[in-house]
């Protein structure tokens, strides 16, 4: 969308925000779908349509039968899917409520956006990237899914090979309290309060 403006000069990106208070928040109680699943648990919160890659959350799952898959959404692109249901250790837990997501993602071991590699990823800036490092998460992306914003708090692979290599160096991570709070202090320049403030900067400059 930047790009098909001509006047280049007065086009301003805004990249998402969070809300930090609401995603870091310690949850005291925890959903049983969840808490009772053996760790380490790897995870993806957010629709399941076709961009995210199932083959490859198959992939990894067959690659490490000792860790727990879970993928929470609602199910828009049942292909490949039910091939994933017949693993033992995918756990799909459903919709969650918007209240419901930073108690699951806090769960989570490591965090992954396992988008498939297209045009449309190229131009996309997922929402789940701010929630996964407000809280403190490693996290492990596909290549040229957005994640480029963040080369050093995230892990970016290029083919099923690297992700996986890259999942278990975000494994290494867990329990790193260094590396979350590297994580989460900086999205506090992601906070919507900050995202505002730079859009009514903009137009303050405008108006002026």
């Amino acid at each position: 969308l930047e790009k098909m403006f001509e006047n280049q000069d007065k086009i301003y990106w805004i990249p998402n925000g969070v809300d930090l208070k609401h995603y870091q928040t310690s949850r005291r109680l925890i959903n049983r779908d969840i808490a009772d699943l053996p760790r380490p648990i790897i995870g993806y919160i957010g629709v399941i349509q076709k961009r995210v890659d199932l083959p490859l959350v198959k992939y990894l799952a067959e690659k490490n039968p000792d860790k727990s898959f879970v993928l929470c959404g609602p199910i828009w692109y049942t292909e490949d899917f039910h091939e994933l249901q017949l693993l033992p250790n995918v756990h799909i837990l459903g919709y969650k409520e918007y209240d419901e997501s930073p108690q699951y993602i806090q769960q989570f071991d490591v965090a992954l956006i396992p988008h498939k590699q297209d045009d449309f990823i190229t131009s996309t800036n997922p929402m789940k990237m701010y929630e996964y490092l407000a809280c403190g998460k490693p996290v492990v992306a596909t290549a040229h899914s957005g994640a480029e914003m963040f080369p050093e708090e995230i892990y970016i692979a290029d083919t099923y090979e690297d992700f996986n290599d890259k999942l278990q160096l975000a494994l290494k991570d867990v329990g790193d309290e260094d590396k979350a709070q590297a994580k989460r202090k900086l999205m506090e320049n992601y906070s919507w309060a900050k995202t505002v403030k730079r859009m009514l900067e903009l137009v303050d400059k405008k108006i002026d």
